[in-house]
């Protein structure tokens, strides 16, 4: 076959295989050379002959990114995951590096494929990664104001968490929120409740949004009217000073848990020890400051004083100097010895010498 012949057949093979699939291109067979050893008369060409098809960057372990034409973005940079898709998941360190500023809100900038490609030319450890695609991509990032419907939603689980979950919390009413705009889309917010919130019906607090990567993007400060119903322990009677406590003498009913703070017993104790430390009104909220501990030694007393070291136990009689609750330490004096000593309070006229 001579040389015009085998152009004609190597274009004609050309056609058929398609130059976007991979195949043979013009240039491929204008460059090509005809075996220098002539064929047998009769014989035809064979594409084992021919140039090995280009491989296409998947087949040479390079993935390819999609660059976009427009995108939206929430936070203050525009990053590369940003600008790219891809038909598989993409590491993170690559989808977060930045690109360029993001516009403000509500207005757009537009960011060159060139610039992305000059990010991924700094970082080799990315050098498979190939952007095609359009040669630009308009970027806008959407804004909004934060409504006062909306706040209660926010604020709300910070109060139950403050209050320890105990009783009806509402927010009542939010007139005045102050702050810039915030991204529209899917963000988080975090609430800080004002200097003695949980003391006033009327607060402040300051909720901060954050991105999904965890970037700030917005503040808002927050006026509010809050109420919390809980239920408290309130006396039946009168309970006067050094009486002993007795559950029976209390009821549970419904108060103001912004007035009384946390200045109140949530679960009344069991029967024991305690007495009353002062006089009690009747309908009086139950305080922790209203019981006491009750003083099973009184000043002035004879008692048992106890020493143990292993397994020796030596008892003597002794002279109490001081009033004692359970678990309390007091000064004791041998009346053997007449020195002073301390000794820890364990039963009604007993102590423990202290080690």
């Amino acid at each position: 076959m001579n040389a015009p012949r085998l152009a004609a057949s190597l274009l004609a093979l050309a056609s058929l295989l398609g130059a976007g699939s991979g195949g043979v291109v013009a240039q491929d067979v204008a460059s090509f050379q005809a075996p220098t050893q002539a064929q047998p008369q009769g014989a035809s060409f064979s594409a084992a002959m021919a140039p090995a098809p280009a491989s296409t960057p998947q087949q040479s372990g390079r993935i390819l990114l999609q660059f976009r034409s427009s995108s939206s973005v929430v936070g203050a940079t525009v990053t590369l995951g940003d600008l790219v898709a891809s038909e598989n998941p993409l590491p993170p360190e690559l989808t977060a590096l930045p690109v360029a500023v993001s516009p403000a809100f509500n207005a757009n900038r537009v960011v060159s494929r060139n610039a992305a490609e000059a990010i991924l030319l700094g970082h080799p450890e990315f050098q498979a990664y190939v952007v095609l695609g359009a040669d630009s991509c308009v970027v806008d990032r959407p804004g909004r104001n934060v409504s006062a419907a909306e706040l209660p939603a926010i604020l709300l689980p910070e109060l139950q968490r403050a209050t320890q979950g105990s009783g009806d919390v509402r927010i009542e009413e939010v007139p005045r929120v102050q702050g810039g705009l915030i991204p529209t889309g899917r963000i988080g917010a975090q609430v800080q409740l004002g200097d003695g919130a949980l003391n006033h019906p009327w607060a402040t607090a300051t909720v901060k949004y954050y991105s999904a990567s965890g970037e700030l993007v917005g503040t808002s400060t927050v006026s509010f009217r809050w109420s919390w119903q809980r239920t408290a322990w309130v006396a039946l009677r009168p309970i006067t000073p050094g009486e002993a406590y007795n559950p029976i003498d209390f009821t549970e009913t419904a108060v103001d848990g912004i007035k009384l703070g946390g200045n109140f017993i949530a679960k009344l104790p069991d029967p024991g020890e305690l007495v009353a430390a002062h006089l009690i009104a009747s309908g009086a909220v139950l305080k922790p400051s209203d019981l006491a501990p009750k003083k099973i030694v009184q000043k002035g007393q004879s008692i048992q004083v106890t020493y143990r070291q292993n397994n020796i136990r030596i008892s003597m009689k002794g002279l109490s100097l001081q009033d004692g609750a359970r678990g309390e330490t007091i000064a004791v004096k041998n009346t053997t010895s007449q020195k002073t000593i301390y000794a820890k309070v364990v039963g009604t006229q007993e102590v423990e010498i202290v080690q």
